[in-house]
């Protein structure tokens, strides 16, 4: 929301999702009382902020961010193809149905996001993944899935040690 972006917020679990928004509300306010937001900026946000039970309102979307693996399926069938689908939890990222419109986007530091492509991830998902992160003032990195960037580094270790063994 800080960066003007719309959003909606949805949890089939209706505690969950009051919970969420009063935790948002909660940072809000605080923000205002510290003099780093301004009353109308927060109503403006508010505006941009939008909820839901279920996945209907992701048929309007050009992005989602879906934190679970359990509701990519839910995510598939609300929003048409072409709309990014980003996984931002640590799991695999998923191939099949829709892959060309699903990719990882994981947080990799408080100023890093990870983009873990499949190879059947389409381009312009790849730009359009790219551009929400650097419009959350992050940097991105792009990888291959399986594994991204953790798995890149364990794959050199490997090599490593296994140069080593071998002198």
């Amino acid at each position: 929301l800080q960066v003007g972006l719309e959003a909606v917020l949805i949890d089939p679990d209706r505690t969950q999702l009051v919970a969420a928004l009063e935790k948002i509300a909660a940072a809000q306010e605080k923000a205002v009382a510290a003099g780093r937001l301004t009353p109308e900026r927060r109503d403006d946000d508010w505006a941009r902020l939008g909820s839901g039970l279920g996945a209907a309102p992701l048929g309007e979307c050009d992005a989602v961010l879906i934190a679970s693996p359990a509701l990519l399926p839910e995510a598939i069938a609300a929003t048409p193809p072409g709309v990014l689908l980003a996984m931002i939890s640590a799991e695999p990222v998923a191939a099949g149905e829709r892959a060309g419109d699903i990719l990882g986007f994981r947080s990799g530091g408080a100023r890093l996001a990870e983009l873990v492509c499949n190879p059947q991830t389409a381009p312009g998902q790849v730009l359009m993944a790219a551009a929400v992160a650097q419009r959350l003032g992050l940097q991105v990195l792009r990888s291959a899935a399986p594994g991204g960037g953790p798995g890149r580094v364990m794959a050199a270790g490997r090599e490593a040690v296994a140069h080593l063994l071998e002198q």
